[in-house]
């Protein structure tokens, strides 16, 4: 009986501590400088058990499921599978003290929210009514065997219309290029759409409602999508052929540029910081803009040191396996922490990717160089991911159009927000702003100039 009794009184013990968490509670942690807030969301289900949800209200992430959520006295242990995160903490009257765990261990501590928090709506996300058409299509790439999906808008009443095909930057995105609540492409795509111009933006293979996979692919991969999204733009009566662009953001920019090099019908391209030099410059650059942004100093050599080590290994290497085993030497896995290995491992990893790969020895300048049609290139002075100074100057210096228009814009970052400093301009999140109305107006005028 006493036994019993025990175990009666370690189970009310449990339920009087899931009871103290119930709620949401919030905390944030640093990364390289830049603070992210996070929410835990703590319930308790029918059967007793409490379960979690995490939210990242700066990256519009809600709902997060947490596999495993143990509660034993004061300590509060939670598992994240699908981000590969832990959060191992301490109630400590109306705090929680702890670390969160994702590559890195990190500080956080959470304090119970009073207004829970719910999606962020930017101010600039279009919203309903449209006074154009809107389209939801789906096109195909035969050189991939994929089929992409996308929104194309069109001006009411309007025939033989120009028209362009959004390009997203590096990394998975959705048409919308969605990222910390912004919505950028829809942005651009509903002004364009209402000055008289048809805008095609589409998702990422492997991204959202589009087939194929994002994993394997390359650059030049990329480049047969927006392709393919050409061609369909193209087939589309209300178009006039004879009008048809791209524009790129980042990476997107590059596309741009090696599409228009190879096909005639490209009357023109707009980059948005697109990247003109070569990949491990430009990855370079960023890490020494990144810590220059951060801290005013210098990045270290020894920190820049195993980075060009990296890229000298990508050189010398053609298939993954034989690159890992030198990134394996040269980042000294054997004698590694377990923290630092987990970390290592990470950047191997995507070091080893077939896009990675790729992306460190490609060298735009051929592309730039066969580009005949007009070009207008931008980027913002607060840009720490590609220089705008560098770049645009290097597509000045090396385009083969006898057109082509530059604009750096003043206290602007890489998404064109307007931003005091390139610190706070590569808090994307933290800017109310999606894009700046100077941009959207440069570039609608620049278009209909053509």
């Amino acid at each position: 009986m006493k036994r019993i009794f025990l175990f009666l009184m370690a189970s009310v013990a449990m339920i009087a501590a899931s009871a103290q968490i119930t709620g949401q509670w919030t905390g944030e942690i640093s990364v390289s400088g830049f603070s992210l807030k996070l929410n835990f969301n703590f319930a308790t289900d029918d059967s007793g058990k409490t379960t979690c949800t995490i939210d990242s209200p700066d990256q519009n992430a809600f709902d997060i499921p947490c596999q495993e959520v143990s509660i034993t006295d004061n300590s509060v242990n939670v598992k994240i599978d699908v981000i590969k995160a832990t959060y191992s903490g301490t109630i400590q009257g109306d705090s929680i003290v702890g670390n969160f765990t994702q590559g890195a261990t990190l500080p956080l501590t959470l304090r119970r929210n009073a207004k829970p928090q719910t999606k962020i709506e930017r101010k600039q996300t279009p919203q309903p009514p449209f006074p154009y058409t809107v389209k939801e299509v789906t096109f195909a790439n035969p050189a991939a065997g994929i089929t992409l999906a996308g929104t194309l808008t069109l001006p009411e009443n309007t025939k033989n219309v120009p028209a362009v095909v959004m390009i997203t930057g590096s990394g998975a995105q959705n048409r919308d290029e969605e990222l910390f609540a912004h919505r950028p492409f829809a942005v651009i795509a509903d002004y364009l759409t209402r000055q008289g111009i048809a805008v095609l933006r589409y998702d990422d293979r492997g991204t959202a409602a589009s087939g194929g996979k994002f994993a394997n692919a390359t650059t030049a991969d990329f480049a047969t999508d927006a392709r393919a999204a050409l061609d369909f733009l193209a087939s589309q009566p209300e178009i006039n052929k004879k009008k048809l662009g791209y524009i790129g953001h980042s990476e997107g920019g590059q596309i741009a540029f090696i599409n228009a090099a190879a096909d005639d019908r490209v009357a023109f391209i707009v980059t948005l910081a697109a990247p003109a030099i070569k990949g491990s410059d430009l990855l370079i650059r960023q890490n020494e803009m990144l810590v220059e942004a951060i801290s005013g100093m210098k990045l270290p050599e020894d920190q820049l040191s195993p980075l060009k080590q990296i890229f000298d290994a990508i050189e010398r290497n053609t298939d993954s396996e034989s690159l890992r085993k030198e990134l394996i030497e040269i980042l000294k896995l054997d004698l590694a922490t377990p923290e630092q290995r987990e970390n290592f491992e990470k950047q191997i990893e995507a070091s080893t990717s077939p896009w990675y790969m790729q992306f460190v020895k490609y060298d735009p300048a051929d592309a730039i160089k066969a580009t005949k049609c007009p070009v207008f290139a931008l980027g913002g002075t607060y840009d720490i991911q590609v220089e705008a100074s560098t770049n645009i100057a290097r597509i000045k210096e090396l385009c083969g159009s006898k057109s082509v228009t530059t604009k750096e814009y003043p206290g602007m970052n890489h998404m064109f927000q307007q931003c005091a400093n390139a610190k706070e301009g590569f808090n994307y999140g933290k800017i109310e702003q999606t894009i700046a109305p100077e941009v959207l107006t440069d570039i609608a005028t620049w278009i209909l100039t053509q």
